[in-house]
């Protein structure tokens, strides 16, 4: 894991082959920024460029994690 990032999971939903499901949490919004900076960051977006139809992003902060 990178510095900043408390979890990354991803799931394959049981109804579609198409779709992926990544989870990340960040202790902090710069943490999520310092990511996007990132070459590997940077690479994966060339390649959702190329591949990739559709991305739906939802975003949520909470106060504390436990």
């Amino acid at each position: 894991m990178e510095p900043g990032n408390f979890k990354y999971e991803y799931y394959i939903p049981v109804d579609s082959q198409n779709d992926l499901f990544l989870m990340k949490m960040w202790v902090s919004s710069e943490s999520q920024v310092t990511h996007g900076e990132t070459e590997h960051y940077k690479m994966l977006q060339t390649l959702k460029n190329e591949y990739v139809i559709a991305v739906a992003i939802e975003k949520y902060c909470i106060s504390a994690i436990s």
